[in-house]
């Protein structure tokens, strides 16, 4: 049985998910599965990923009826992993040979750690990148880790490194909500740390922030969930997977929920001279 399954949700993935593809088949580990999920693409994506599971029997592609929605997506393809290491691979996201490796040998060093990711290039435009701020080391005891990462989850790069899968599975939500990667990676953090290793062995295309609002904007001008954009975060956080609510984690829980619906509100007021996004964007499919 293969070490690591790769998960890769996509939706319309264009030649990015070629890009995509061949860098992962080209990592020196090569003991893992590669799981597509083409949520009803309408582009060429069917065909260019029929070709490659064809030509390589570590690939395995499935293409959701219809539209399924990018949180069920993500969790469609960790379903089907069997393998005790799991990662999410963006299809427009690109990783260096020894992303893989070098994440797996940290977490088979360390039976502590439930998650390692590289350092990670953010590119902001075809000339313009930054290093990703997302993706630091958490080491500490669950408490000062969540209260940490709640403080400033970032870019949330973390999201697609290495995971101990059971820990991945254990923290995924039932319901799709805003932000639910934040979720996830809060949520894996009561059960071990997460590392950074001190390479930048993946680089990613960021997505606009607007992008993540798009789908709350296109009903009334004012409803519940665009004033309080984080209350389902909140409660899965608090009332699901209990996390500890020293002071510092109430605050940085507080904190998130008054900036998120500062700019929830910003997007819905621009928004209304602006169309709507279409649903599951393009390229990678984000939760």
């Amino acid at each position: 049985m293969a070490k690591v399954t790769i998960g890769m949700p996509v939706f319309n993935g264009g030649q990015d998910l070629r890009r995509a593809i061949e860098s992962l088949l080209d990592q020196t580990f090569g003991d893992y599965r590669l799981i597509i999920s083409d949520n009803a693409s309408t582009d060429g994506t069917r065909d260019l990923c029929l070709g490659y599971a064809s030509s390589d029997s570590r690939i395995e592609y499935f293409r959701q009826k219809a539209n399924i929605g990018a949180a069920a997506n993500f969790k469609f393809v960790l379903d089907k992993a069997e393998t005790p290491y799991f990662m999410w691979a963006a299809a427009d996201d690109f990783w260096l040979p020894e992303f893989i490796q070098a994440n797996l040998e940290v977490l088979e060093r360390d039976d502590r750690l439930v998650s390692s990711v590289t350092k990670v290039r953010m590119m902001l435009d075809e000339d313009r990148s930054c290093l990703s701020k997302g993706t630091k080391s958490l080491l500490r005891d669950p408490s000062s880790n969540i209260f940490h990462y709640l403080m400033n989850p970032s870019d949330n790069s973390r999201f697609y490194g290495l995971f101990r899968t059971d820990c991945l599975r254990a923290s995924f939500p039932l319901s799709e909500f805003l932000a639910m990667d934040w979720a996830v990676a809060a949520a894996t953090l009561l059960q071990g740390g997460h590392y950074e290793v001190d390479k930048v062995l993946m680089v990613r295309c960021k997505t606009p922030t607007r992008r993540y609002f798009s789908a709350g904007h296109g009903g009334p001008a004012w409803t519940f969930a665009r004033l309080f954009p984080l209350w389902q975060l909140t409660r899965y956080l608090v009332f699901q997977t209990r996390i500890p609510l020293t002071i510092g984690t109430v605050f940085a829980l507080a904190l998130m929920n008054v900036c998120k619906t500062l700019e929830s509100t910003y997007y819905g007021l621009t928004d209304r001279h602006r169309p709507v996004a279409p649903a599951g964007g393009q390229g990678a499919d984000i939760p």
